[in-house]
């Protein structure tokens, strides 16, 4: 069992690092594999997404990977949403929000394939963009941040299609999602750790933290040298496979 997060958590740890996502694949290996019980797999899953959040969001940020009038009304949002979205577990059956979640993703990891690419010179966005609007950021990080922490899947996963594919380059996409992430994951963890036991949780939490933490860097190093094109279409294949991979999954 131990072998398995760790391998687990270092390969989605570095694919988190590198693209943003990745991370929905934590709770379907507690799950699914490792047969744990919902909260504590979302108890391991949230914590370690605080972790590779603040470990790559150091790297995305040096760089100036984010728009700040954009991403703080989206962490507020997000913040919220993951509030509500976390209460919202214990009562309410997520299959239904898991299956418009996926489809979200598939369209939106299309819509990334085929579309051409806004580049990564660091022009601004025209003015009237929707991805200039606070309110639209609001909005965006709530939904998020609710359909995030309600399945565990995170919103990183969510956020880089979208925005990528309303038109951010990818690096910024990648680095506001991983920031959104954050503000999901921590209050997320925080409540979903209030509904489990710390004696038997204690090692593998600290286990966790230390091997995702290790993928995550790794993974982050990688992202200068990693170009805009072959970015986005790996974040659009990868988005794309995974939402069919857990629609199947769902459903057979």
């Amino acid at each position: 069992m131990n072998y398995v997060i760790i391998v687990a958590n270092i390969l989605v740890g570095a694919s988190i690092g590198l693209s943003g996502i990745g991370g929905f694949f934590l709770p379907i290996i507690y799950t699914a594999v490792l047969g744990m019980a919902m909260p504590p797999a979302l108890t391991l899953s949230f914590s370690a997404f605080v972790v590779s959040g603040l470990i790559a969001a150091v790297s995305f940020v040096k760089r100036g990977y984010y728009r700040k009038a954009f991403v703080v009304p989206l962490a507020l949002g997000c913040l919220a949403g993951a509030v509500a979205g976390s209460r919202m577990n214990a009562v309410l059956p997520v299959n239904l929000i898991k299956t418009m979640l996926y489809l979200v993703v598939l369209f939106s990891g299309s819509y990334m394939l085929i579309r051409k690419s806004n580049g990564d010179s660091g022009e601004e966005l025209p003015p009237g963009h929707i991805l200039n609007r606070s309110g639209f950021a609001l909005v965006l990080g709530m939904v998020v941040g609710t359909l995030g922490s309600l399945t565990g899947a995170g919103g990183a996963f969510l956020l880089v299609p979208v925005l990528a594919g309303l038109g951010e380059r990818t690096h910024y996409a990648v680095g506001m999602g991983i920031l959104g992430n954050i503000f999901i994951s921590v209050p997320a963890s925080v409540l979903y750790l209030t509904r489990v036991s710390m004696e038997g949780i204690t090692g593998l939490l600290i286990l966790v933290l230390i091997t995702h933490g290790l993928g995550t860097w790794g993974g982050s190093l990688l992202v200068p040298r990693v170009s805009q094109v072959h970015l986005k279409r790996g974040v659009g294949w990868l988005s794309v496979l995974s939402s069919l991979f857990l629609l199947i999954r769902l459903w057979l």
